[in-house]
């Protein structure tokens, strides 16, 4: 059970592979429509990506420096690509594990103020996402899965407002409750939420620049989407993009499976109807995107090993520490 347990990501993402590849031999003509991709959308998806890894790299940048000290864009970006490249190739929240190291080992950002920062990052995240998903959903024509979307949403938006007036007692206090392992990892996460937002309530201008990129983050992906569907000669309405690119955010908080593959795609086949295509248009776009974004990332991490981006990652280092 416990070995089970331990590579359930591992499982997941053989079972998804799995039956991917049955739908593809079942369905042959998805590839043959593939094969008309022209490179230039491929391109465009690429530069999409990047959008998203440049964001990442100035979330770093900005709540490094709101809790420990100065942090150069290139070292953001780099910490950025770093962290994708651990998402996608290693094991379950690898990335993030490298980052916290990483900022901890370099800058000394401990792993209390790095959890808080990511807590406010994603407060802010998933505050905006609900509420554009929400937008989205009323411009959509309804179908039988907007009423069950709208309360989802709805009930998210809420819970997420209602930790702008979260205010826990200190943790002496809440010890004493802690009588079992899962009630201290749930107010573990409690504490670290209400932490996050202390952060972003404390620093106007890291708010304002959190969102900002929130909105970042949602035009890539509705971009990127744009782009994807467009190439296979699909025509997506703009509020199902929207919906689209909130969905594409919100896996990430179910990602059992490395990059959330097979998390993401499930979740966009159920709301299929809703989106107004089809599940093997969705599979098409997520062969197109998860394509792009593998030899992407491997071109970033040979470069991320060259004698040239090691150096540079020494001299910024410096620069840092003298700032």
């Amino acid at each position: 059970m416990r070995l089970a347990r331990k590579h359930l990501s591992k499982i997941i993402t053989l079972v998804f592979l799995g039956v991917f590849a049955w739908y593809a031999a079942a369905n042959r003509e998805m590839f043959a429509d593939l094969r008309e991709v022209a490179l230039l959308s491929l391109i465009l998806v690429a530069l999409g990506r990047m959008t998203l890894y440049v964001s990442n790299g100035l979330f770093i940048k900005w709540s490094t420096e709101a809790l420990s000290h100065k942090l150069s864009t290139g070292e953001g970006l780099y910490i950025s690509i770093l962290s994708a490249i651990g998402n996608f190739f290693g094991p379950l929240l690898g990335g993030t594990s490298i980052r916290a190291v990483y900022l901890k080992k370099v800058h000394g950002l401990s792993y209390s103020k790095f959890t808080a920062s990511l807590m406010a990052y994603y407060i802010v995240l998933f505050t905006a996402n609900c509420s554009l998903a929400i937008a989205s959903l009323l411009l959509l024509e309804t179908t039988g899965q907007t009423a069950p979307l709208l309360l989802f949403f709805g009930a998210a938006l809420c819970m997420l407002l209602v930790l702008l007036f979260i205010r826990l007692p200190s943790w002496n206090r809440l010890n004493k409750y802690a009588t079992r392992k899962y009630i201290k990892r749930v107010l573990d996460i409690l504490l670290d939420i209400e932490q996050g937002w202390r952060l972003i309530q404390d620093n106007k201008k890291l708010l304002v620049r959190l969102l900002l990129l929130a909105l970042l983050g949602f035009a890539a992906n509705c971009f990127m989407a744009y782009v994807a569907f467009r190439a296979i000669g699909v025509a997506i309405a703009w509020p199902a993009l929207g919906l689209y690119a909130v969905l594409v955010t919100v896996s990430v908080l179910l990602s059992f499976t490395p990059g959330a593959i097979g998390i993401r795609e499930t979740l966009l086949i159920l709301i299929s109807i809703t989106l107004g295509v089809t599940n093997q248009e969705i599979l098409q776009v997520a062969v197109i995107d998860r394509g792009v974004n593998f030899f992407l990332l491997f071109l970033l991490f040979l470069v991320t090993r060259s004698r040239r981006a090691k150096r540079f990652m020494a001299s910024a280092e410096r620069e840092t520490n003298s700032a």
